[in-house]
């Protein structure tokens, strides 16, 4: 079953500025900020489509947060179940924005780049509701 994206009134960017695009001869089970349980233990961010069936590019979680760049792709293989825990969901989102943003401060980036994705990602906090 396809699940419909929380649009902005913009395209949907990743991080880097890009615009995010399923490819349309693909199968895609999951939508962007899902939260995946995978095998190896470690929830997974939904953060872009790949280029294979089910594929998707994700960022991982950890005790500590999420560390941008540890997260890789994953596949229908390697997914337990999606998570329904709306209190893990918003620890994990939350974890997500905040990375983001201190990224831009840290690094100088050019936060109109990043605005449309996290504001995305923070309409789906909202969604889940932001306790």
């Amino acid at each position: 079953m396809e699940q419909k994206l929380i649009k902005t009134k913009d395209e949907l960017l990743d991080r880097f500025g890009s615009k995010i695009q399923k490819q349309e001869n693909l199968k895609f089970d999951y939508n962007l900020g899902e939260v995946m349980l995978c095998k190896d233990g470690i929830p997974r961010l939904i953060t872009g489509f790949g280029i294979y069936d089910n594929q998707y590019w994700t960022e991982s979680y950890y005790p500590d947060g999420i560390h941008l760049g540890a997260g890789n792709h994953i596949s229908e293989k390697d997914i337990l179940k999606q998570s329904k825990d709306i209190k893990q969901i918003r620890v994990i989102l939350k974890s997500y924005i905040k990375v983001i943003e201190d990224n831009c401060i840290e690094f100088s980036l050019d936060k109109s780049k990043t605005e449309t994705h996290l504001t995305f990602y923070k309409r789906l906090l909202e969604k889940y509701g932001v306790a």
